[in-house]
């Protein structure tokens, strides 16, 4: 996964890359960073996408 996404198409694919990943710390840390690079865009939809990835959430189509 790359660290620094920098549009929302690269945050959605690093948001489909990090679900990938086995369940533990480095995914944790993953999706946490991901978060944090969401807030950032304005982007809503994305930012409850990357809140929901855990549990493979998706707001919209």
């Amino acid at each position: 996964m790359s660290h620094a996404p920098r549009d929302t198409d690269a945050l959605r694919q690093a948001l489909a890359e990090n679900r990938d990943e086995p369940e533990g710390p480095a995914r944790n840390a993953g999706a946490e960073l991901l978060v944090q690079q969401a807030e950032t865009t304005g982007d809503a939809p994305l930012l409850v996408d990357t809140l929901l990835s855990p549990w493979g959430g998706k707001c919209r189509s």
